[in-house]
């Protein structure tokens, strides 16, 4: 769900901040008032919150890619229905950014195992490129 609230401060309490919303939907305020003992001025700051009720209900949707297992030994899955319609590439790219090594996926695939052994333990990214689109995860190598 997604929930909506709003803030708005330093408006004078003659103005009405109601102004701004749907009549119907309750103001919360808040009043600070500060005291200059150096300059000898006096100040109020208001602030109104206005909380909304859940503006929509969003369907979760299934990620692009999964990797797994995370953190990997010497191979992991990777999943994606990017890979369905026309094919892509997997990248494997370390923290520098510098290509270890590329795999081809044909069209019509939906997981492939990517064999990592021969690196050593840190931190990678795993970057698929399909439908024009270019996503990227991190994993770990620990063995």
């Amino acid at each position: 769900m997604a929930y909506d609230s709003l803030v708005i401060g330093g408006l004078p309490s003659s103005e009405a901040p109601s102004a701004f919303f749907m009549p119907d939907i309750p103001l919360k305020s808040l009043t600070i008032d500060f005291e200059s003992l150096q300059e000898s001025y006096y100040t109020s700051y208001h602030f109104y919150l206005a909380t909304l009720n859940p503006t929509t209900i969003e369907e979760m949707e299934k990620p692009d890619f999964e990797l797994f297992p995370n953190p990997v030994e010497d191979a992991f899955v990777v999943h994606s229905l990017l890979f369905m319609d026309e094919g892509g590439t997997i990248e494997i790219c370390d923290l520098k950014g510098q290509k270890l090594t590329q795999k081809q996926i044909k069209a019509g695939t939906k997981s492939t195992t990517i064999d990592v052994s021969k690196l050593v333990n840190g931190v990678y990214f795993c970057t698929i490129h399909s439908k024009g689109k270019l996503l990227t995860k991190k994993f770990i190598i620990q063995k």
